[in-house]
């Protein structure tokens, strides 16, 4: 016998909890502190270490699209528990490789199941509101997930830190394998919304069109996703430069730099802690324009700033590390239908990614030519072009801010 649809909602409602333990294990990245060093024992530079990484964004832009329809077809929970596994897998090759390919081959596996994880994630929680009644509750809940993902990675980074000073650079990507088979464990726990299984009665090949068209044709939809691409790409220049920064200023403690990492996840976790009282104060327009114009204002400050303790301004950078999922992923919810929604956020997320494969070994040129303040200093100037274009060229309809309920 069928569940009735308040059965069914209470079930769903069951995997919010779920969702947070799953968000706290599946991006407990041990080995992000320390990859810079480990490519780096390995023969890798500034340079090096750009051209692996994106082969990773590479991955993830082909498989990008296909993983989001496939979460839209097949279901959330499929998705959500093999994610994980493919991840565990790249972590593992890598801890083992000894050459660029299999180096490669790790990251390419670690990009693809970021590309499942990406939007079907996203995608369950608010469908899983959705079922219960609850879904005005989502950009609270959605931040409150973000919250959890990154105290997952802070007690890893910290812990990845701790393990290189005992067993080694390679040490932390076995652990991460450990972290991302919890979290298959826990998503086998999920039920599948009702929301989400509504969207398989449309053909694969309608979804696709309608998603495809939506983010070429439906203005909100485009400004968003481009939107997104520009704020992905300072997002990660911020992230994947740490590490090049503290070599700069001579630090390079393993123990001292999990930390560190662990330390601007939590200043990160405590802005997504309180993010729907700072848009609701700010409202959503000014903290979209806002979250971009302060990593451009900590790369001016990189590029002019020789100080030892200028690597602090990275704590600046939690900020938008905190607000940009909720924000983001809620107003593309509100823009888009539940049998599209996770192939219109992988195809959003394709292109940031796609745009941060380009950029990023550009900026390890620059940075190896002449030197890491000057790539800062080119990619604020460009960053302010970028930001000034978004803004005059964002449509009425999205301009129109939405204000989140901030729940209880």
């Amino acid at each position: 016998m069928a569940p009735t649809p308040a059965e069914g909602g209470s079930r769903t409602a069951r995997n919010v909890p779920l969702l947070l333990l799953f968000n706290a294990l599946a991006y407990a990245y041990a080995y992000v502190p320390v990859s810079y060093f480990f490519y780096g024992e390995r023969g890798y530079a500034l340079q090096g270490f750009a051209s692996l990484r994106s082969v990773y964004y590479g991955a993830v832009v082909l498989a990008q699209l296909p993983t989001g329809l496939l979460a839209d077809r097949l279901g959330r929970k499929p998705v959500l528990v093999l994610a994980p596994i493919v991840q565990a897998l790249g972590a593992l090759v890598i801890s083992s490789a000894n050459t660029f390919g299999g180096f490669a081959l790790g990251e390419a596996l670690l990009g693809v199941g970021q590309a499942l994880l990406a939007s079907a994630a996203s995608a369950a929680l608010f469908d899983s509101l959705k079922d219960a009644g609850r879904e005005t509750e989502y950009f609270r809940v959605e931040a409150t997930a973000t919250v959890f993902r990154l105290l997952g990675t802070s007690v890893a980074f910290a812990l990845g830190g701790l393990m290189v000073e005992w067993f080694g650079t390679a040490s932390p990507y076995r652990a991460t394998s450990v972290a991302m088979l919890g979290a298959a464990a826990t998503a086998l726990f999920l039920h599948e919304p009702a929301a989400s299984r509504g969207g398989r009665a449309t053909p694969t090949r309608t979804v696709l069109r309608e998603s495809l068209r939506g983010v070429v044709r439906d203005a909100p939809v485009r400004w968003i996703a481009l939107y997104y691409a520009t704020l992905f790409v300072w997002l990660r220049l911020a992230f994947y430069t740490y590490q090049p920064k503290l070599r700069e200023v001579g630090e390079e403690s393993f123990r001292t730099i999990g930390v560190l990492f662990a330390l601007l996840n939590v200043a990160a976790a405590v802005v997504s802690r309180n993010a729907s009282r700072i848009v609701g104060r700010l409202g959503e327009g000014p903290a979209l324009y806002g979250m971009q114009a302060v990593l451009l204002a900590t790369f001016l400050f990189l590029g002019l700033s020789h100080s030892p303790l200028a690597f602090l301004v990275f704590f600046a950078q939690q900020a938008p590390f905190g607000l940009h999922f909720p924000v983001v992923f809620n107003a593309t919810h509100r823009l888009v239908p539940s049998e599209r929604r996770a192939t219109v956020l992988s195809l959003q997320s394709l292109v940031g990614r796609l745009a941060f494969a380009a950029y990023f070994p550009l900026f390890g040129l620059v940075g190896e030519r002449w030197n890491l303040e000057v790539a800062y200093l080119a990619s604020a100037g460009l960053g302010a072009a970028l930001l000034g274009a978004l803004a005059l060229f964002r449509p009425r309809a999205e301009a129109r801010e939405s204000v989140p309920a901030t729940g209880s």
